[in-house]
């Protein structure tokens, strides 16, 4: 093919097994373990959900920060009803995010009145600073501003800040012990919070290079505090057909054990458990521990994760471990390397096997009588992948061609003369007759 040729090129991907061509695991969704730590707690499981879905939208809209999409594929994808996606969003902490929703109208000419259209959402797709961090900021930044010397100019003095803040090795500790925030905050980036403790307007301070210098340092900052690399990776199989089976908290909770488990790559070994208080798992999703117990109680939580009892672990264990007391820890065993399907899809795989081993039956040989076992290892007669839908095999209807014969002369053709081709069609009337 030459460059200079008009030719489309058409790739079309399979997958080698029929589970996969359903849970389809090449798609994903990415979460940062800062939003699960800090922010899953605040927003609360439904609210959450809400706005991972709402990124993954943007993510798909070529990376934008906004992305249209109508109410019935958002309660779908988030298993909300239209009403409870307007409540989530008038909740706390949700105008953090989602920074802008634009309703938008259309005029229908049969009904004779404007009617709902797709809404418009303007999100924000990095890790705003939770309260409880621009709290402990504030606060540190209010401490070093002591020892620096007045007579540095204010955009030295916030470079200066902003440095010796990312070369403290404790910082991570001095924001854990940060007192509570106040009773609804606003959201403050890390150039506010240094303005707003040397109480100036650093842009009327500095030039154009002294700016995108402090612009560098505060992204620095807000990275080493949020460490957007740290990520969990998910199937969207999980979040679009799990969820609503799950519930919003229980997802949460799956995504919150998986994230504490790991693969070690240089042992080979994979660390499926991990030991939690119950009461740290309720707080990690925003919920009670009574609630917690009621979620243990799904049908479908042993699908994902199992608690296991004093036998298992010490069985586990290499070098056994003593059974706990009532107040200890427990051992939770999460399913870490894929995601079962759900039983409707679990009933369609049944069907789709079942269908394909009819089509495939082994049979006698006419000519040898012997038994042909070949068609039930043979790939499908329709010459596809048969985890993908059934794609017909029917020929187009088209107009029969003319017979040279009349009707009183294919009368007298047998069944199987009927059916004939070739020369044997094409046979005269006086040969019949004969």
């Amino acid at each position: 093919m030459t460059p200079d040729d008009n030719a489309t090129l058409r790739l079309q991907g399979i997958y080698n097994t029929l589970c996969h061509a359903i849970t389809r695991p090449d798609r994903k969704f990415a979460v940062t373990r800062y939003f699960l730590d800090e922010w899953v707690p605040l927003l609360g499981p439904s609210l959450a959900w809400l706005i991972v879905a709402l990124r993954q939208r943007c993510f798909w809209n070529d990376r934008r920060d906004w992305c249209v999409v109508d109410q019935a594929t958002l309660a779908r994808e988030t298993a909300l009803k239209p009403r409870s996606i307007e409540r989530n969003l008038q909740k706390p902490y949700a105008d953090w995010f989602v920074l802008e929703v634009t309703r938008r109208y259309r005029y229908r000419r049969s009904m004779g009145k404007k009617v709902r259209d797709r809404n418009r959402y303007h999100l924000l797709l990095t890790e705003p600073l939770s309260p409880r961090h621009q709290v402990g900021l504030e606060t540190l930044l209010q401490q070093r501003l002591a020892g620096i010397s007045p007579a540095a100019s204010p955009v030295e003095t916030a470079l200066h800040l902003a440095q010796s803040l990312l070369d403290d090795p404790d910082l991570t500790t001095h924001l854990a012990k940060a007192p509570p925030p106040p009773e609804n905050p606003s959201p403050r980036t890390i150039w506010q919070l240094l303005e707003g403790a040397l109480s100036v307007s650093l842009t009327d301070y500095a030039d154009r290079n002294h700016l995108a210098r402090l612009d560098e340092a505060c992204a620095r900052l807000h990275n080493h505090i949020v460490q957007p690399n740290k990520v969990y990776v998910g199937w969207q199989y999980f979040r679009l057909k799990w969820v609503p089976l799950l519930g919003h908290a229980l997802a949460w909770l799956v995504v919150f054990l998986r994230r504490n488990c790991y693969w070690d790559e240089k042992t080979g070994i994979l660390r499926d458990e991990c030991v939690f208080y119950k009461k740290d798992l309720a707080a990690a999703i925003g919920q009670t521990t009574r609630n917690l117990n009621h979620l243990f109680q799904n049908p479908y939580a042993p699908l994902f994760f199992t608690c296991l009892t004093d036998e298992e672990e010490a069985a586990a264990s290499p070098g056994g471990r003593t059974p706990r007391s009532r107040n200890q820890p427990l051992c939770y065993r999460v399913r870490m390397v894929d995601d079962p399907l759900t039983p409707e899809d679990q009933e369609q795989v049944n069907r789709d096997i079942e269908k394909y081993l009819r089509q495939s039956i082994p049979g006698e040989d006419p000519e040898t009588g012997q038994q042909n076992f070949l068609p039930l290892i043979s790939p499908p007669p329709n010459r596809q992948n048969f985890a993908y839908p059934e794609v017909s095999e029917k020929l187009s209807d088209r107009k029969a061609k003319k017979c040279r014969l009349d009707a009183e002369a294919s009368e007298k053709l047998s069944d199987r003369s009927k059916r004939g081709i070739g020369k044997i069609v094409g046979a005269t009337k006086e040969s019949l007759k004969k």
